[in-house]
């Protein structure tokens, strides 16, 4: 496992690792876009990790507007009242207005996946702090394997696991598949925001590393130029 400690340089060697060590696949689905054309062929890398030891520097490698997509949409994902579709995809309208339903809901949001286990967890690692169960699922088997192969979107994102260690909140960060160009800063800015959160409401607690597993890391035919 490669180890980082800078945001913006681990950024650019995953992203050069997909380049130049990806295998060619075609797709059958995105998301909840079935049949989908040549231009979502890619590039994927099978089980990828590594790890990021500083999580409080990621915002210098966003701009103001991509910084103001994360404050709010790791607000609305943290909020204890159900939000669905929230107002933080307006700032990146691009990315997910084709997600909105017909009814102009999202198949699922991260705040209808976190919001009960949340703080729970942080109560659990209050009380034993050396824990191995504070772990937060945002993949649902009851739910999400109804809709596969494109029926409908389920989550990119499968787990969260907190594990305090001389006082260091750690989080092991679980995906099945990200892509790179378009989601991967973003997930991982967020783990690192929610690692800061966690271990600001824990009592003598720094932010510790985040360990990152990807299933498919992959990046699309149509985000290829100027790529490779």
């Amino acid at each position: 496992m490669r180890i980082y400690t800078n945001f913006k340089e681990m950024y650019s060697e995953v992203l050069r690792d997909v380049a130049e060590l990806g295998v060619r696949v075609k797709s059958e689905s995105v998301q909840n876009i079935q049949d989908v054309g040549e231009e979502y062929d890619m590039k994927e890398i099978i089980g990828y990790s590594y790890e990021l030891t500083e999580t409080e520097d990621y915002a210098n490698s966003f701009t103001n507007r991509e910084c103001s997509w994360l404050d709010a949409e790791f607000g609305e994902r943290i909020n204890p009242h159900l939000v669905n579709p929230g107002e933080a995809w307006k700032l990146r309208r691009e990315v997910w207005e084709p997600f909105l339903n017909r009814y102009g809901k999202f198949d699922y949001t991260y705040n209808q996946r976190m919001r009960v286990q949340l703080f729970s967890l942080i109560s659990e690692l209050k009380k034993k702090p050396n824990t191995r169960q504070a772990v937060m699922t945002i993949y649902s088997h009851q739910k999400d394997i109804e809709y596969l192969g494109g029926y409908r979107r389920i989550p990119c994102s499968l787990s969260y696991q907190f594990i305090l260690r001389r006082e260091h909140l750690n989080v092991i960060y679980n995906m099945r598949s990200c892509d790179v160009t378009t989601h991967f800063r973003f997930d991982a800015a967020l783990a690192c925001m929610l690692v800061n959160y966690v271990a600001s409401q824990i009592s003598d607690t720094k932010p510790g590393s985040l360990i990152h597993n990807i299933g498919s890391l992959h990046i699309f035919r149509k985000d290829m130029e100027g790529i490779f």
